[in-house]
């Protein structure tokens, strides 16, 4: 099928969009059965039906593209970074237009993920099978114009960085 990246609101569900409590996530996570007493020893589990749908995504972006990961802007809780399959690098604001990200060619291949440094918000590392890792300055997203290239020369690509 085709691939996507939706986006939910964990803390609202069903079609209401209501708020939901941590004690009725709890339930529905942590107690997926019900327990019933047969006697002072012995009980019997059933599953519990779920009493609530997930409901609709708020956001579907990335439409027919492979999203390998994805980072939200330290500074910017309403923006996700997002690593594709194809080359790409593109950063969302979820309050925007999503048909219309800030995107740039970031690497030859697959751009398998991306991660924030933790000292200073607007500079990430993305890293990809090509086994190069770039530093990029958010400010600054042009196209073949990455604050630092690394050559890992690793055989096999990337698959995980951390600051």
């Amino acid at each position: 099928g085709d691939s996507s990246t939706f986006v939910w609101d964990v803390n609202r569900t069903g079609a209401t969009g209501r708020l939901t409590t941590s004690n009725e996530i709890n339930r529905r996570v942590d107690n997926p059965y019900v327990i019933t007493s047969i006697s002072d020893n012995q009980f019997n589990t059933t599953p519990q039906e779920a009493s609530e749908s997930v409901g609709e995504p708020l956001h579907e972006f990335l439409n027919s593209e492979t999203t390998l990961g994805l980072a939200w802007l330290p500074g910017s809780p309403s923006c996700l970074a997002a690593a594709t399959g194809v080359k790409w690098l593109r950063i969302y604001d979820l309050r925007e237009n999503l048909n219309a990200p800030k995107s740039v060619v970031a690497h030859a291949k697959a751009v398998n993920g991306v991660c924030f440094d933790k000292y200073d918000i607007n500079r990430m590392a993305i890293y990809s099978e090509d086994a190069f890792v770039k530093i990029w300055d958010i400010r600054k997203l042009v196209a073949n114009t990455p604050v630092l290239t690394i050559n890992t020369g690793a055989m096999k690509g990337i698959q995980q960085i951390d600051w």
